[in-house]
């Protein structure tokens, strides 16, 4: 009997019992006892609750139900709380659960109400051994941090990796909660400003209400704090926190930092923070910006040292952005997925041209496609180990009124630089990249056959979207993209890609789509 992998005990009793004849009373033991021994244990180690939102019943209401999950709680290794139960099963539920259930590795909670979490938190602290934590709050924000006992509630918790909400939490709430719990590895935080009443245990609410903050066992302070064993770290929100640079100073080992929706003059602390304490082994970096506003890679990747970055993701990129990236990390490239405007398009060459460690490349674009002009005439590309690629191929047009941000040095640090404001004016379109009326057909058409006999040096390439007729405009005449004899005669170069999987051509004509479908 051959199997990939060994089996362990358990797997090779359960598949022994599966040949045998359940005629003979001594296998019908062996099973019953490899069931209980065995099967139960993986049958029970995941725990969903849930209900019906219109009926507001469950199945966990039956009485067999429950005695199932008195009888097995002790196998429950995952717990979710996905929707709120009603007030009648919850107090049986739970209860079963708060003298049976101490062995959690994972707890996932989506919360609605107030009085969910006040229990939920009670099985948070009765298993000490917990490794992850997952909080969603699908309504009020606030409810969680207006009473502050989250850091008191995970200090017993020494295993804890993984922690993660959606919550509105402060900055110092954080370096309370990685103090309380020096195991933590992976971090994801909404941080946002909050009111004087929530950073002060001892203040009021607004409202007259004295706020309760329970024990707080888990204080800080930011000169005497230890290292952090934080290896990804993703924030976002509206947060002025000068605390944010202590996080970064205190984690030493971070690889992975995800910065969403900062403001700019946030980015200025986290650009400082990087450039003198650094972290050594930060790997990927994303930087996920809301319209309008610039990127900060183009700063941020200079406060790192030189090849060093692996992963990166942004949106909003200019060609001078992309070159800095490549300049000083296109040795170490590996995946990279970028949204650009229509100024940028000139500088995607040079990833393919320099980073030889790139493996994934997704460039997405809003309302215009690169033109293979762009790509092609600066020598073969240097990205053999590409394995998939992604690329807005079309025919351009020059985009009128498009919204151009001014690039502001996020180094400087200006206050009256936090406010970027955008201007609109034509997007500049380099002349080699102006719409087909205005060049010369020969040389679009080589510069086609060039990109795809490059697509076909890349042997390892595995997953190929080129999304041909991107930013086409259809009308009551043209429903496609039209299909040109040049991209016709670059087909033979893919046909070299014996490993190609993943093959995606976009909204082009049917018979298009039949000739890429006879590679």
């Amino acid at each position: 009997m051959l199997h990939q992998t060994p089996l362990a005990i358990p797997e090779l009793r359960l598949l022994v019992a599966s040949f045998l004849d359940y005629d003979d009373v001594k296998t019908c033991a062996m099973v019953c006892r490899a069931w209980h021994r065995d099967l139960q244990p993986i049958v029970w180690r995941h725990l969903t609750v849930n209900m019906s939102k219109h009926h507001k019943t469950c199945t966990l209401m039956k009485t067999a139900r429950m005695d199932s999950i008195r009888k097995n709680a002790r196998w429950i290794r995952d717990f979710r709380h996905m929707v709120a139960l009603g007030s009648i099963v919850i107090p049986e539920l739970y209860d079963i659960l708060f003298d049976h259930c101490r062995s959690l590795l994972a707890f996932e909670a989506r919360i609605l109400y107030d009085d969910e979490w006040h229990v939920l938190k009670k099985l948070i602290k009765l298993n000490t051994g917990l490794r992850q934590v997952d909080l969603l709050f699908t309504a009020s924000p606030w409810l969680l941090v207006a009473d502050l006992q989250l850091p008191s509630i995970l200090h017993a918790h020494p295993q804890l990796r993984t922690f993660r909400t959606n919550y509105s939490m402060t900055v110092s709430m954080l370096l309370c909660i990685l103090h309380a719990c020096p195991s933590l590895e992976d971090v994801r935080a909404h941080i946002e400003h909050s009111p004087p009443w929530l950073l002060d245990p001892d203040a009021s609410d607004g409202d007259g209400k004295e706020i309760k903050s329970g024990n707080h066992e888990a204080s800080y302070n930011p000169t005497t704090m230890t290292m952090t064993r934080l290896r990804r770290l993703e924030l976002g929100g509206a947060c002025d926190d000068p605390d944010l640079s202590v996080l970064l100073e205190r984690s030493p080992m971070l690889q992975h930092l995800h910065l969403a929706s900062l403001p700019v003059h946030v980015l200025v602390g986290v650009y400082r923070a990087l450039r003198a304490h650094g972290p050594t082994y930060l790997t990927s970096l994303v930087t996920d910006i809301k319209k309008g506003l610039p990127s900060p890679l183009g700063a941020l990747v200079q406060a790192l040292p030189s090849h060093q970055l692996c992963d990166v993701k942004a949106s909003s990129l200019e060609a001078q952005e992309i070159r800095m990236l490549v300049g000083l990390h296109h040795a170490s490239l590996e995946n990279v997925r970028l949204h650009i405007g229509p100024g940028a398009q000139e500088a995607i060459v040079d990833l393919l041209s320099q980073c030889s460690r790139l493996k994934t490349l997704v460039v997405t674009t809003t309302g215009f496609a690169i033109d293979a002009r762009s790509l092609v005439g600066r020598g073969p590309w240097a990205c053999s180990e590409l394995e998939l690629l992604q690329l807005p191929i079309g025919s351009p047009r020059p985009c009128r009124n498009k919204v151009v941000v001014r690039s502001v040095s996020i180094e400087e640090g200006d206050d009256e630089e936090h406010e970027h404001v955008s201007r609109s004016s034509p997007s500049p379109v380099p002349p080699a990249l102006l719409p087909s009326c205005c060049g010369h057909q020969e040389e679009r058409d080589q510069a086609r056959v060039a990109f795809m006999k490059s697509l076909g040096c890349l042997t390892k390439l595995h997953g190929l979207d080129l999304e041909l007729g991107h930013g086409y405009r259809k009308t009551a005449f043209s429903e496609a993209w039209p299909w040109t004899l040049s991209w016709n005669n670059g087909l033979m170069h893919l046909a070299r890609l014996a490993q190609m999987k993943s093959l995606d051509v976009g909204d082009c004509q049917p018979n298009v789509q039949g000739n890429f479908s006879e590679l």
